[in-house]
Parts: C-alpha cells; sequence; structure tokens
C-alpha cells in the first residue's frame, strides 16, 4: 500500500495579521487543528508540522495529537521553503508520497485530498476555477532534487525548475484557495467544511494481561526505528524521555521479549533500534489500524450517510 505523510509548514510570523495564524479559531476548531483533522481522515500519516514562531505555544495546542513537530530555529531568518526542507528531510525514506500546505490553508476537504491520494503523478496540484491551490501531492522520489535546489522562487519555483511537469486536477474545493489572510471569505465555506469533518476515530489498543500497545507506543517504536534514539524519539512525540521507557519495558514485559536493541554508546553516545519483534510488531498494528479504519470509515458511511459532497 502506498503510504502518504502530510507535511504542514507552520513556522511563519504572521505579520500580516496580528494573530498568530495557525491558532485562529474558525467556528470551533483552530486553523492547525483543522488541518490536522483533514489529513487524518485521508488516512495521511505521519503528520509532521514545522515550527518555528510560537513554536511552544503550538506544540502544546496539538500535544494530544499524533503530530511530529520539527522546529526551524532559524524562522526569523529564513524563508518557508527552508521549512519545506526540514519537513522533506525529515519525511525522506519514510513514504512514497508527501502532501504539503502551509498551516493557514484550512479549508480544503478531505474529498480533495482523496482526490490528490488516487491520482499516480509525480506532482498534483488541485485547482478550482483555473487557479491552482492547496495541498500539493509531491513524489518522495523527488525530494532529494528539491533538497538540492537553491530554493528561489520557493517550492512552486523548484516545481518549476524540475524534469517533471506538474499534474494540475480541477475540483469544485474552493477552500484550496482561501487562506487566513482573508477570514471574512471563510463564513461562505465554514458550515460545508464543519459536516465534512465529522468522522469516526478508531484507535486500536492492544491487550493481554492489560492493554499495552496502542497508537502513542506504536509511533515511539516508529520513530525509533527511524531516529535510532529513544530521546530524539521521545523529543519528537513531547514526551518525557522516562515516560518513553515506561512505555517501552510495558510494552516487553506483556509480550515477554526484546523490541529496542540497546546499545552503549562511546563518544557518539548510546543508540537504538528495533528488534526483529519490534519491527514486525509496528508492521502489523499499523496493518491492522489501517484496515480497521477503512471498515469503520465504511460503516459510517453506511450508518451516518455521511457526505461532504
Amino acid at each position: 500500500m502506498t503510504k502518504t505523510a502530510g507535511l504542514i509548514v507552520a513556522a511563519g510570523m504572521s505579520t500580516r495579521m496580528r494573530q498568530f495564524k495557525p491558532l485562529m479559531e474558525i467556528g470551533q476548531a483552530t486553523v492547525i487543528s483543522r488541518l490536522v483533522a483533514t489529513f487524518e481522515q485521508s488516512g495521511v500519516d505521519p503528520i509532521v508540522i514545522v515550527t518555528g514562531h510560537e513554536a511552544k505555544r503550538l506544540e502544546d495546542h496539538l500535544k494530544k495529537t499524533d503530530v511530529i513537530c520539527l522546529r526551524n530555529e532559524d524562522y526569523r531568518t529564513t524563508e518557508m521553503i527552508d521549512s519545506v526542507k526540514i519537513g522533506l528531510a525529515w519525511l525522506s525514506g519514510q513514504c512514497d508520497r508527501v502532501l504539503f500546505s502551509p498551516a493557514d490553508v484550512p479549508l480544503f476537504t478531505k474529498s480533495t485530498v482523496d482526490q490528490l491520494m488516487t491520482d499516480e503523478h509525480p506532482i498534483v496540484i488541485p485547482a478550482y476555477k483555473g487557479q491552482e491551490g492547496h495541498p500539493l501531492l509531491l513524489a518522495a522520489s523527488l525530494i532529494p532534487a528539491i533538497l538540492a535546489d537553491g530554493g528561489e522562487g520557493g517550492l512552486r519555483g523548484i516545481i518549476g525548475r524540475l524534469d517533471v511537469p506538474p499534474h494540475v486536477i480541477d475540483t469544485h474545493d474552493r477552500g484550496t484557495q482561501l487562506d487566513a489572510d482573508t477570514p471574512d471569505d471563510f463564513a461562505l465555506l465554514l458550515d460545508h467544511h464543519d459536516r465534512q469533518l465529522l468522522r469516526p476515530q478508531v484507535r486500536i489498543t492492544l491487550a493481554k494481561s492489560k492493554p499495552f500497545f496502542g497508537q502513542t507506543s506504536w509511533r515511539l517504536l516508529s520513530l525509533i526505528g527511524t531516529t535510532g534514539a529513544v530521546a530524539e524519539a521521545c523529543a519528537r512525540m513531547h514526551i518525557s524521555y522516562s515516560k518513553g521507557w515506561q512505555l517501552i519495558r510495558t510494552m516487553e514485559d506483556e509480550l515477554g521479549t526484546l523490541l529496542i536493541d540497546r546499545r552503549q554508546g562511546g563518544k557518539t553516545g548510546g543508540s537504538s533500534s528495533l528488534t526483529p519483534e519490534g519491527e514486525t510488531l509496528v508492521s502489523r498494528y499499523e496493518a491492522l489500524s489501517t484496515r480497521a479504519r477503512l471498515a469503520v470509515e465504511q460503516l459510517f458511511d453506511e450508518i451516518f450517510e455521511a457526505t461532504d459532497d
């Protein structure tokens, strides 16, 4: 199954508005929460958010979600494309495709995301009445070329220099165009977007003598496999190092096997990796969660007759 990650850039300083745009409330949800929810509805995972300005405030707001936060520490002196590159560099090797959106375009719908994800072109851009918008879908194979480019003209400038023509698809989604600089226009789409946000949330928990493995544990193991370090994995999840090891010990005690291969470090410090049993657990849990989500969504549509058309 093709794995699609999400990348949301929220590092800017919102100089044109008095409010911090990602945390502006639109209806009953913030801008950033709407973006995350829409990606989650379509099974986009992992979802990476690059923070900068007001980083701690934004990360605290997202603590109860399953997103991964990266920081652009130089956000004051860099452009959006630099934050995009931070996210893409981290995602390289972890997915097949990346859905990208800035944090201030919150009202495109799940149906638009689904339409993009069913398209097999390496670059897919949604358009509304001939005007291109967000999110963009990029094949992960393009990440090295994007990272190597100087960045003039931002991401769209880089796309124009790639030897891969973008595929533009027509949508009926005005939300691909509206950003937080035009909040008065949001009211036109808010009811529609609120209706399509109604969704089931499926969280699988494995239990033996007690519940021991759920979404948080799965994400922790996945990040240890990616980063090679328990400390960094915990930092990405904004949980303490001690809590991370507590989760690991609970998993291992319940399963009666080691999931993490611990290596004591020398000059470069210690490192950790997943054992074969850990890798198997991660892949099986991911497969179970994906199939459960799809099955529940089908039941939801049948029972609630939910639609965003």
